[in-house]
């Protein structure tokens, strides 16, 4: 489980999502389970386990929607 793996952490780095936009139209409920759900499970075993550990969240651009990209 995951309280077993924050042990005696200091530093946690979640990379763990789905990125693919087409998934969560396929699946939207999965989708969900493992982004948010499983994002929150994360979050509350670190108020249990390790309160004082630092989280490094890493996102992807394409929670932000196509950009125009402009050559200068």
């Amino acid at each position: 489980p995951i309280e077993k793996a924050l042990e005696g952490v200091d530093i946690v780095m979640h990379l763990a999502a789905s990125s693919i936009i087409e998934f969560s139209y396929i699946d939207p409920f999965s989708y969900f389970e493992n982004n948010v759900m499983n994002g929150i499970k994360l979050l509350e075993a670190m108020r249990k386990i390790t309160p004082l550990a630092s989280l490094i969240y890493s996102s992807t651009n394409k929670v932000m929607g196509n950009w125009i990209i402009y050559r200068l």
